[in-house]
C-alpha cells in the first residue's frame, strides 16, 4: 500500500468528519438544521475517504470500494444551502423548487450506476471517450454548481441577518460571521478545484499526486469546521423561540409584506401616543433589559401588530428593532461605566444586567454603535477623568 503523509492526513480527515456527524445529530439544536449540516460534513468525508482508498492502493485490491464514489459536492453543496435556510425559525419545510437543488446529485448518481453496472456486465458496450466527456462535464458542472449554491447561501444569510434584526434584540452575529467565512473557504476551494482540474486534463495527467493539496483542503475545512464551528460552538444559530400563539414562519413573511407597505404608506411622527407609549417603556420601565425581549413581545405589551410596531421603530429613529433595543441597552452600559461600576462589577455582569445574553452579542452590539470595544471605551473614559 502507498502510504504517505498526506493520505494519512486525508484518512484523519474523513474519520473526524464522520465522527463530527454523529456529535451534530446528538446535539440539542434544530432537527432539521442538525440533519442538513451533518449530510453536508457526510459529503465531504465520504469523497475524502474515496480518495484516499483510491491514494493507498486498496480500491485495486478491493474493486468494490469504487462504490464510494458519487457527485458528494454536488450534495453537500445543496445541503449547505439548506443548512443555513434551517438556521433561523423562517422557513418550516422545503418548499417544491428547494427539492430540485438535489436533482444534480441525482441525476450523476443514477449515471455513474449505470456506467458502472455496463462496465461490470459487457465492457464492449461502454465508449471510453463517452465516459470521459461525461466525467469532464460532471466535474465542471460540479464547481459551477458548488459557486451558485455559495452564492445563494450567502444572499439568503443576508436574509436571514435582516429578518432577525427585524424580530430579535439578541443574537449571536459571530455565528453569522462564521458561516460568510465558510463560504469564502468554499470559494477559494472551487478556483482551485478549477485550475488543477483543468490543468492536469490539459496535459493529460494521471498521477493523483496532483490533486493532494485538494484533498487536504478539504480536510483542512473539516478540521476547522471542527474547532470553530463546534468547540466554539459558532457553527449553529441559537435556537429561536416562537410565540406559542403563532406560527413563526406564516407571521414573519406576513408582517414583512405588511412591513412593506406600511413603510411607504405611514407617516408617523414622534408625537405619535403609541411612539410615545414605547419610549416610556424603554426610558422609564426598562424594557429594554429584558434579554428575551423580541418584535412579538414588545408587540404584545403595546397591544399592536408586529408591522405597526415595526414601522414606528423605523420611521421615528431610522433604525430596524435590533438597533433600536440594543441603543438602550449600550446606553445604560455607558452610564454604569461612568459611574465606574467596573470597579466592583465585572463588564460582563453589567452587560447581562442591560439586557444582553451573550459576549459576542454584546460586544458587537457595543462595537457597532460606539466603534469601541467596551475595554477600549473604559480606558479612555479613564484617561479623560
Amino acid at each position: 500500500m502507498n502510504w504517505n503523509l498526506a493520505n494519512i492526513l486525508m484518512m484523519f480527515g474523513a474519520l473526524q468528519g464522520l465522527i463530527l456527524c454523529v456529535i451534530i445529530l446528538k446535539k440539542n439544536h434544530s432537527k432539521k438544521t442538525a440533519k442538513y449540516l451533518a449530510i453536508m460534513l457526510f459529503g465531504l468525508s465520504m469523497n475524502l475517504l474515496y480518495y484516499f482508498s483510491y491514494d493507498i492502493g486498496v480500491v485495486k485490491v478491493m474493486p468494490i470500494l469504487e462504490s464510494l464514489y458519487f457527485p458528494w459536492a454536488m450534495l453537500s453543496a445543496a445541503c449547505f444551502y439548506f443548512y443555513i435556510v434551517f438556521t433561523a425559525p423562517f422557513q418550516k419545510e422545503l418548499t417544491r423548487n428547494n427539492y430540485f437543488a438535489f436533482a444534480p446529485f441525482v441525476i450523476f448518481t443514477i449515471l455513474h450506476i449505470s456506467i458502472r453496472v455496463l462496465m461490470h456486465y459487457n465492457k464492449n458496450v461502454i465508449n471510453i471517450d463517452v465516459v470521459n466527456f461525461i466525467f469532464n462535464f460532471e466535474e465542471y458542472f460540479g464547481i459551477l454548481f458548488t459557486l451558485y449554491m455559495g452564492f445563494i447561501s450567502y444572499k439568503k444569510l443576508g436574509e436571514i441577518e435582516t429578518l432577525i434584526e427585524k424580530q430579535y434584540s439578541n443574537y449571536n452575529i459571530s455565528k453569522l460571521i462564521f458561516h460568510k467565512r465558510l463560504l469564502v473557504v468554499v470559494l477559494v476551494f472551487c478556483l482551485l478545484w478549477v485550475a488543477v482540474y483543468t490543468y492536469a486534463i490539459s496535459i493529460n495527467i494521471h498521477s493523483m499526486n496532483i490533486y493532494y493539496f485538494l484533498w487536504l483542503f478539504i480536510a483542512f475545512v473539516l478540521q476547522w469546521i471542527s474547532w470553530t464551528g463546534f468547540i466554539r460552538d459558532e457553527a449553529l444559530l441559537p435556537v429561536f423561540k416562537s410565540n406559542k400563539n403563532q406560527d413563526a414562519t406564516i407571521t414573519v413573511e406576513r408582517d414583512l409584506e405588511e412591513d412593506s407597505v406600511r413603510d411607504k404608506s405611514l407617516k408617523i411622527q414622534k408625537d405619535n401616543p403609541i411612539y410615545i407609549k414605547l419610549i416610556k417603556l424603554f426610558e422609564e420601565e426598562h424594557i429594554y433589559k429584558r434579554p428575551e425581549l423580541s418584535l412579538t413581545i414588545l408587540s404584545e405589551t403595546l397591544n399592536i401588530s408586529k408591522s405597526y410596531l415595526s414601522a414606528i421603530i423605523n420611521q421615528t429613529t431610522d433604525k430596524n428593532f435590533y438597533e433600536f433595543v440594543n441603543k438602550y441597552r449600550v446606553d445604560y452600559l455607558i452610564s454604569l461605566f461612568e459611574e465606574n461600576k467596573t470597579e466592583n462589577y465585572t463588564i460582563l455582569s453589567l452587560a447581562f444586567d442591560a439586557g444582553f445574553n451573550s459576549k459576542s452579542t454584546f460586544q458587537a452590539a457595543f462595537k457597532k454603535i460606539t466603534t469601541q470595544t467596551p475595554t477600549q471605551y473604559i480606558k479612555q473614559l479613564k484617561i479623560a477623568i
